[in-house]
């Protein structure tokens, strides 16, 4: 991208538009006759934070930003939800990534349950992390068994909510694009499975954060497009369609959030802050209610990252013959019997099993 970057030009050019450029893709033209994106009602577009507070109204609202550093911005931070909230507690649930070091008891937000975060004990680094503010108008309870947290390759905190009859759960995930350690191919198979075991539970989700992928690229990049491809065929929608890092001479849609929920009505978007240089992005979601629903039984396959599981996970690498991998002298080679590794003891560890759902 030469030519100078800004948000009319992003508004009004399809290239920067995900579900118009999956609409026109060529290869799933004929399998789009019914796009995923029909299968809910969303728009998504640009915002100033006063918008929100009309928009979230009544509704169940999520946000989500990477600070890069929480305390570092905090002013900026409040003050940026405060505008967005008004008068009133409008955002139900707020996602954070890079939150940095934090103690338990810094930062909190009134009118929301002390912050949950979980950050990296690597003494030699104090960034990654996320984190979640949760409104006191909702219950909930933290789901250990899903917070997948692999420092600098997939780190993650999911939550269950009590909204009304209905459990509903969340999740923050930040992908670190840091090499070597961004292990893109781990974060697929960790974001796979985690999607197959939500899909077993029978419940609403909502995943959101910085995942490090420019979903505009799917066409062009071969791991962006299977990562897509994926979040469909789990059954998950991208809310977010339109770029959420902008610079001079570039617009990326690397900050996301996807639901499983088909019967909704949402309006979703991007925020215009400079608290860090992410804007900030939000979900809307009023349901509505579908008198027919077609059911047929699928087989998923899923892993279970009981606490168990991942200290056996941890007993299998202490384990492991690593001397190979410092002896080669080619880094690439290196790299990948490094990986070929850490993915046998990944399997071993948490192996998949099948479970039958009917979707």
């Amino acid at each position: 991208m030469a030519n100078e970057i800004n948000l009319d030009h992003i508004t009004t050019h399809d290239e920067f538009n995900l579900q118009r450029l999956c609409e026109m893709n060529d290869d799933t033209a004929d399998e789009l006759v019914d796009s995923p994106f029909e299968l809910g009602s969303n728009t998504c577009g640009y915002f100033e934070p006063s918008d929100i507070k009309n928009i979230a109204s009544g509704n169940l609202t999520l946000f989500c930003l990477n600070v890069q550093g929480l305390r570092a911005h905090w002013d900026n931070f409040y003050n940026l939800l405060s505008e967005m909230n008004g008068d009133s507690q409008h955002i139900g649930i707020i996602g954070i990534t890079e939150l940095f070091s934090m103690n338990a008891g810094e930062c909190d937000l009134p009118g929301y349950h002390p912050l949950e975060f979980v950050t990296r004990n690597d003494s030699n680094t104090s960034k990654g992390g996320v984190a979640m503010y949760i409104s006191n108008q909702y219950q909930y309870k933290h789901r250990t068994d899903l917070s997948v947290f692999i420092p600098n390759v997939f780190e993650s905190l999911f939550v269950e909510l009590k909204i009304g009859k209905k459990n509903i759960i969340i999740g923050t995930i930040y992908r670190p694009n840091t090499y070597p350690l961004a292990n893109l191919d781990i974060f697929l198979q960790n974001m796979s499975d985690l999607q197959n075991i939500l899909s077993s539970e029978n419940k609403d989700v909502y995943i959101m954060g910085d995942m490090n992928i420019d979903l505009l690229k799917f066409h062009d990049h071969i791991k962006t497009g299977d990562y897509l491809e994926n979040i469909f065929s789990a059954g998950f929608i991208p809310l977010i369609t339109k770029p959420t890092r902008i610079t001079e001479h570039s617009a990326t849609l690397i900050d996301h959030i996807y639901t499983n929920k088909q019967d909704f009505i949402a309006t979703s978007g991007i925020v215009i802050t400079d608290v860090s240089d992410h804007f900030g992005i939000f979900s809307s979601i009023t349901c509505k209610h579908h008198k027919h629903k077609i059911f047929t039984k699928s087989t998923k396959t899923y892993r279970s990252f009981s606490q168990p599981n991942i200290e056996n996970f941890k007993k299998i690498l202490l384990e492991v013959d690593f001397s190979n991998v410092l002896n080669t002298q080619c880094v690439n080679d290196s790299y990948n019997l490094f990986l070929e590794k850490y993915l046998g003891a990944y399997n071993q560890a948490f192996s998949p099993s099948n479970i039958n759902k009917y979707l």
